[in-house]
């Protein structure tokens, strides 16, 4: 396999293969299984290491087939460490989350959410002071993105990227979940046209409910899903 760039930069995801270069028309039609074995193939021939290969694989089915893979990250691949799967989801879910965020940029504002809220009832602080405090909703977002970023790159928590506290992930999933579930309540049409071309909340809905990171029953994006 060539060399893959993995996906930062507008201008390095631009540079990315074709998933057809990749695995193949045929496979492209075949979808799901098939076609997530086959990629997760194409990578592991190449990477130099398994935690290597896997961040490479969540990158570039959430960036070349997010669609089509819509399931692929929800649980490990056979033989793959969980901790480490799920570390590197983590990784992949705040991207996603942080491109989310801008793209509600034009109508997540100070000044029309000067607070973080989902729905009428529903008002979070934000635990990123030292104090919990009220914040802008974007603020809150940023905060929230940026301390989840900087515990997943702590040697603290995650020194070899395995068996990460239970606890530590499920709090970090309920914050980052708000950040889904306030753009869905008050900012719908900019978060679906965002949702349709990528699944990112769906993808991050199946993983928190698969490890059992997340409640059923505060879901608002996908409550059917089980």
């Amino acid at each position: 396999m060539d060399h893959v760039m993995l996906p930062g930069s507008s201008q390095e995801q631009s540079m990315l293969p074709k998933l057809e270069t990749l695995v193949g028309r045929s496979l492209i039609e075949a979808g799901g299984a098939q076609l997530g074995a086959a990629l997760w193939k194409k990578v592991i021939e190449s990477a130099a290491s398994v935690q290597a290969a896997v961040e490479t694989y969540l990158l570039l089915i959430t960036t070349l087939a997010p669609l089509e893979l819509v399931a692929s990250t929800v649980q490990p691949l056979p033989d793959i460490d969980e901790g480490i799967w799920q570390h590197e989801c983590m990784r992949v879910f705040i991207n996603g989350l942080n491109r989310l965020v801008v793209h509600l940029s034009s109508v997540c504002t100070a000044q029309t959410c000067p607070k973080m809220t989902a729905t009428s009832e529903w008002l979070f602080l934000c635990a990123c002071h030292k104090t919990p405090q009220e914040c802008p909703a974007v603020d809150y977002a940023f905060h929230t993105l940026d301390g989840a970023a900087t515990v997943l790159h702590s040697t603290k928590f995650f020194a070899e990227r395995k068996d990460p506290p239970a606890a530590l992930f499920a709090n970090m999933i309920r914050r980052l979940y708000r950040i889904f579930a306030h753009a869905w309540h008050h900012h719908n049409e900019a978060f679906m046209a965002f949702e349709s071309r990528n699944k990112l909340c769906e993808r991050f809905v199946r993983f928190s409910l698969h490890f059992n990171l997340l409640q059923k029953e505060i879901l608002m994006p996908y409550p059917e899903i089980r």
